[in-house]
């Protein structure tokens, strides 16, 4: 399964931006780094550790009911566009019980992972995503985030921009139904659905 972030890259680098490069997780070759740049340190950190540290937040975050914690997390643009974060972050908060919450990345996924990035106009954004499964008192769960981790062009829009859990599940398709389906097509919403910004926030099943 390609992801939103994933499955959006061929349409967000044509339509949207004006470069655009998978990241690497690692560093880069010593004979390709550019000449130093505001942009530079931000474009070679490593987003896969990015995205372990943002994971490390929302466990911690979902382990202690911190609803004000997870909130913090999404973009300002995001939160100032989705009304109903708190009916998110209720419904996400109730599925946990207080601790107890370990994770790994998802072994459901081909490419658990992933980040890109684009420049335009000498400015940086990067985005990450990642698949995770939870476990918690016999219980797994199948957890999605989407994450903007920088942009010089509106630095509002850094943070969290999708957050989404649903029960585990590991044969995945386009022929899924039931909950799993709903999760399924959510993860995978691409830019040119009518309902792609509709799709920021907390993941709720309708």
């Amino acid at each position: 399964m390609r992801g939103i972030r994933s499955g959006v890259v061929a349409l967000v680098c044509v339509v949207l931006l004006s470069s655009c490069a998978l990241v690497p997780f690692g560093p880069p070759d010593a004979s390709e780094t550019p000449e130093p740049s505001e942009s530079a340190d931000a474009l070679y950190v490593d987003p896969g550790q990015k995205m372990t540290d943002r994971m490390q937040q929302i466990v911690a975050a979902v382990n202690d009911h911190d609803a004000p914690a997870l909130k913090a997390m999404f973009s300002t643009g995001v939160l100032n566009h989705t009304p109903e974060i708190a009916r998110g972050l209720d419904y996400l908060l109730s599925l946990f019980p207080k601790g107890g919450i370990t994770w790994t990345q998802d072994p459901a996924e081909n490419t658990p992972v992933e980040a890109f990035t684009n420049v335009e106009a000498g400015k940086l954004k990067e985005w990450v995503h990642g698949n995770y499964r939870l476990s918690v008192e016999g219980h797994e769960y199948w957890l999605y985030f989407a994450d903007a981790t920088v942009n010089e062009v509106n630095p509002h829009e850094v943070g969290l921009e999708r957050l989404g859990v649903t029960p585990w599940v590991g044969d995945r398709n386009s022929e899924m139904s039931g909950p799993a389906a709903k999760f399924y097509e959510w993860v995978n919403v691409v830019v040119s659905d009518p309902n792609f910004e509709q799709s920021d926030g907390i993941y709720v099943p309708q």
